[in-house]
């Protein structure tokens, strides 16, 4: 099991930064090399599901998951439940003292195998680069919303 992540402060409200974070379309404005869509539910609450693409055309994977804790706008955690990608994606938004937030994005992952286990030794520490450069295009986008 392997556990990256990284915070960024944003120049909006917790409750902004919450609805920009569960914009699912919108991920593709900050999130690297991915997109997502809601697939039941619409995306909100408990046992609503989600699709991520993420990569580059055929070097794409796909990526479901189902929301397993939503607490707005405070916490979300997404199950990740395909072939390739399994564990828990954590949201978790704090209101700071001058009337802007922190988004802090984790990731708990698992090898769905011993084949990946290689994989994911190099793989998730690029996933974790991947987080920081995303949460800080995250809060630079925010604010243009």
């Amino acid at each position: 099991m392997a556990k990256v992540g990284a915070s960024v402060e944003i120049d909006a409200t917790p409750e902004e930064t919450w609805d920009a974070a569960v914009d699912w379309p919108g991920q593709r404005h900050w999130v690297l090399a991915s997109s997502v869509r809601a697939t039941s539910g619409g995306g909100r609450g408990v046992n609503a599901t989600l699709e991520a693409r993420t990569g580059f055309g055929p070097l794409s994977l796909s990526d479901p998951m189902e929301i397993v804790e939503w607490d707005p706008p405070h916490r979300l955690v997404l199950r990740h439940v395909g072939p390739f990608v399994r564990g828990d994606a954590i949201y978790k938004v704090t209101r700071l003292a001058d009337g802007r937030s922190k988004l802090e994005w984790s990731e708990v992952l698992e090898a769905p195998g011993a084949l990946l286990s290689g994989v994911y030794a190099v793989g998730v520490p690029l996933f974790g680069l991947m987080i920081k450069v995303s949460l800080h295009r995250f809060a630079r986008w925010v604010p243009k919303r």
